[in-house]
């Protein structure tokens, strides 16, 4: 019986921990990271969409390429079935979740503080980060998923079944090969080090093949990226000025927010102090390889400028110390704090209380939570930039091309059409990066001295871009675009198609 009401407590604080993320962090159907990935599903199920769009142009000229996976899988989501994409992502998300109360709950013992510990993980500390990169993310794209995979693996890495880690690792890179590949080199390591530490240690027949297997498999799958990644068709320089004017807070320390600095540091310094005491060893390796990963990371992009090293996004890593070292601080209070049956019980029914409150603000329309999306399916709580897309969509033909502000994103998938440049879509390769460059500054007439003079350079962009004076625009249309997207205040002399509170559409 007491294992059932167990199991009952389990299952509630599961439910509602996941609950509360979806209550403050809201999820995104098209928008923001999905740009990439769904419209090139789009493009997979119907080769005739987005024709003239240079990013779905450019993504689709090599394959495989570093979105085909994923977006190859996404596709079978759309179609009749876009609500699968909500439901695949909770599913994902529980499954995280699990997975981190498994890695939790080997280091802390009571219940209520292996659930505090992921609360603060995707609460306070969530966008606090060194590298711009999140465990969790509010959307189903690669990154998300390849960490889901990657969270069991580490799990089944701390249990010792280290050929199913490797295995649950090999999915997470063919997901998404950055994050998968960064596990694999920590793993691996890690072993090597115990290895050293044990002047010898056995290595077990199954290990060995899941390692074999991953560098056929996984490795074979890196290397034939890294061809086409590594085809650069510029010169160091501008692939370096390129990746710091678009990505400055994924690839360069300096970028970084203070508070990131502050905060991190801070926890770096009490997880390491408390993971030395309790002789966490695992996650001693885990940070010694990561450290290591930092210095060499460093040496090779600001001493020796290699793009090679720089295309690690090596901080992407610290996901994992963030996650190591805050289980070793709340293992600290798990030591401290002994929390009687009534305790335990009024932790619980606060974290309750605390989602039915919120869930009741979202419904109630409470400003704070009308900020977040809610777009469990196509159509549901669409923004301006969105519902525009669907307006020019249907005014306008599949072969159409355009340009818009430069924070459009969602615009794009239910516009269904193409972009001359588009900021937030990226291809890896140098002679496209080259190109796309080109026309980021031709339209929006920002460039690396904007980047390293302001901090927001979509402000100044928005600023250039509404005050386009009516012959450029018109220079536009030889370049083969036929229609701009406009702010609302912005009146051109030109036939307008459309328009809602935000934005208005011209025909050139």
């Amino acid at each position: 019986m007491k294992s059932q009401v167990k199991n009952i407590y389990f299952w509630l604080y599961l439910i509602t921990v996941y609950l509360l993320i979806l209550a403050f962090r809201g999820f995104e159907f098209a928008s923001g990271d999905m740009v990439e990935i769904i419209n090139y599903s789009k493009h997979m199920m119907n080769p005739k969409l987005l024709v003239n769009d240079f990013y779905i142009n450019n993504i689709s000229a090599v394959i495989p390429n570093e979105r085909y996976v994923f977006s190859g899988v996404l596709k079978l989501f759309l179609g009749d079935y876009k609500w699968m994409i909500f439901i695949t992502h909770s599913i994902l998300t529980l499954f995280m979740l699990l997975g981190l109360f498994k890695i939790i709950s080997l280091y802390i013992r009571q219940e209520s503080f292996v659930w505090l510990t992921v609360l603060i993980l995707f609460g306070p500390l969530y966008k606090i980060n060194l590298g711009g990169n999140e465990l969790y993310y509010n959307m189903l794209i690669s990154s998300f998923v390849a960490k889901v995979f990657g969270v069991w693996a580490i799990y089944f890495y701390l249990i010792k079944k280290r050929s199913t880690a490797i295995i649950f690792i090999l999915f997470s890179t063919l997901i998404h090969p950055t994050v998968g590949s960064q596990l694999f080199i920590i793993v691996i390591a890690s072993r090597f080090l115990s290895f050293l530490e044990n002047r010898g240690c056995l290595v077990n027949k199954k290990e060995l093949i899941s390692v074999m297997l991953y560098l056929l498999v996984a490795g074979g799958y890196i290397f034939v990226l890294l061809k086409a990644v590594q085809d650069y068709g510029i010169d160091k320089n501008s692939y370096f000025e390129i990746f710091e004017f678009r990505v400055p807070h994924h690839f360069f320390p300096a970028y970084f927010p203070i508070k990131s600095y502050i905060i991190e540091l801070m926890l770096y310094g009490m997880g390491i102090m408390f993971m030395l005491k309790y002789k966490m060893n695992d996650f001693t390796k885990f940070s010694i390889i990561i450290f290591f990963g930092i210095l060499v990371y460093l040496l090779g992009v600001y001493l020796l400028k290699i793009p090679f090293v720089l295309n690690t996004q090596w901080f992407k890593a610290t996901i994992w110390l963030e996650l190591i070292y805050l289980i070793a601080v709340m293992k600290y209070f798990d030591d401290k704090v002994k929390l009687n049956l009534w305790q335990e019980k009024a932790v619980f029914y606060a974290i309750i209380t605390l989602c039915l409150v919120a869930w009741i603000m979202i419904i109630g329309g409470n400003n704070y939570f009308a900020q977040k999306p809610y777009q469990f399916s196509e159509n549901i709580d669409l923004n301006e930039e969105e519902l525009l897309g669907k307006e020019v969509k249907r005014l306008t033909k599949s072969g159409d091309q355009f340009i818009w502000p430069i924070e459009f994103s969602g615009f794009k998938y239910y516009a269904e059409r193409g972009a001359f440049v588009d900021y937030k879509s990226v291809v890896h390769r140098g002679t496209v990066l080259d190109k796309w460059y080109s026309r980021i500054k031709k339209v929006y007439g920002i460039d690396i001295k904007t980047r390293r003079k302001f901090k927001d350079i979509k402000k100044s962009a928005r600023k250039i871009y509404k005050g386009m004076t009516i012959e450029k625009i018109k220079q536009f249309r030889e370049l083969g675009i036929d229609y701009i997207v406009q702010y609302s205040d912005v009146n051109l002399d030109l036939p307008l198609i459309t328009e809602n509170k935000k934005y208005k559409v011209y025909k050139l």
